[in-house]
């Protein structure tokens, strides 16, 4: 997963509420309830004043307790809900207009999804982190949205996986912001969210590798990682259709042909074996409905296509073959699997020969900024 640093939104943006805007709601009935929001957030949100900001605290405030607020105690039950359910659908409604940040997000991060970097000029929809059907409070936060493509957003992907309901059994939680902070992490400490994302955690890279495996024996089998590389090593027949490719591959020293091969992630901890489930990156595209699903497939074909173009590299000049590998990469995406390639074709080691102190990985890196804006690599190789 290609880690990626987040620009901040234009004040006069419609999603200029920030994450750091909110307040836990104080459930004390000692003492009023703190806004969410500032707000002004508040106000931007909703574009209205009915329900009146009171209204939304009294609203909150049954959320977070499941009493009638002690500021006003004549307010009753379906008061509350009627006030919360206005809220709720006017921020929803406001989400509608969410695509309006998609450019936004396009010039910050490139026309590549920000979960499986599957590079799809004109395909990406803004994806909520933290889904604004259960959570319709951070619908228009900047701090929530990202790209994604269909498989992603969609059925094999994250669509309707993560209600209230679920985020509940991870703990006990006093309002929706603690519930964010269980989805997305405290800010600054990744490693507290319940799954890998890619704004948040520069180690997204590390912590989720892709790999080149093959089927034998009725399983997949992971080839050794010098040997998934290997120069030589070439896809032989593909059917999209299928999601089936099988390619001539290296393995224990052997050369076999015609094998059925994957190129998969690989889930450094429990952080990112939750992501692997929640993302759906473990789908091949074959299962039942999986048919819109062909993140697995077009990872596996540039795997290969990485190899046939940083292994000329061995044979033809460097300046004749390099911009080549530039464009290449650049409009393939899977930033990761380029990475992933070119290190385990030991990149780090072999240098420009222009400039014999700047290696063929630190070169790569530079010239893939272009490509790949705002690519966080304090963790990549």
């Amino acid at each position: 997963m290609r880690p990626v640093t987040r620009d901040a939104v234009p004040n006069n943006s419609p999603y200029a509420i920030r994450l750091n805007t909110m307040v836990s709601l104080q459930v004390d009935a000692s003492q009023p309830p703190n806004w969410k929001f500032s707000v002004d957030s508040v106000i931007r949100a909703l574009k209205t004043n009915t329900p009146s900001r009171w209204d939304l605290l009294q609203a909150e405030w049954y959320l977070a307790t499941g009493t009638v607020p002690p500021a006003n105690p004549g307010w009753t039950l379906p008061a509350l809900l009627n006030a919360y359910a206005t809220i709720n659908r006017r921020l929803t409604k406001g989400a509608k207009g969410c695509n309006k940040a998609g450019p936004l997000l396009t010039g910050m991060f490139g026309e590549f999804c920000s979960f499986c970097e599957q590079y799809l000029p004109g395909h990406l929809v803004v994806q909520h982190c933290t889904p604004m059907s259960p959570f319709p409070y951070f619908t228009l936060c900047w701090d929530n949205l990202l790209l994604a493509c269909e498989a992603c957003n969609g059925s094999t992907g994250m669509l309707d996986k993560l209600t209230r309901d679920e985020v509940d059994r991870w703990g006990t939680y006093a309002d929706d912001c603690a519930r964010n902070v269980a989805i997305r992490g405290t800010p600054g400490n990744p490693a507290t969210a319940r799954y890998l994302w890619p704004d948040l955690n520069p180690l997204a890279y590390r912590n989720l590798v892709p790999y080149l495996t093959f089927w034998g024996n009725n399983q997949w089998n992971v080839l050794p990682f010098g040997e998934s590389v290997k120069i030589g090593s070439a896809i032989t027949q593909s059917s999209l259709a299928n999601r089936h490719i099988t390619a001539t591959i290296f393995c224990n020293g052997t050369w076999y042909q015609n094998q059925t091969v994957m190129v998969q992630t690989s889930p450094l901890d429990q952080q990112a074996l939750d992501s692997v489930n929640y993302y759906g990156f473990g789908r091949t595209g074959i299962g039942p409905g999986e048919i819109a699903d062909c993140r697995m497939y077009n990872r596996t074909c540039t795997w290969f296509k990485a190899i046939s173009f940083i292994g000329r590299l061995t044979s033809e000049p460097f300046d004749s073959v390099w911009p080549l590998i530039v464009r290449t990469a650049g409009q393939s995406g899977f930033y990761s699997v380029w990475i992933r390639v070119l290190h385990l074709m030991g990149g780090a080691g072999v240098f420009v020969p222009s400039d014999p102190t700047i290696s063929y990985m630190q070169q790569f890196i530079t010239d893939m900024a272009a490509y790949y804006p705002n690519t966080n690599t304090t963790a990549v190789p």
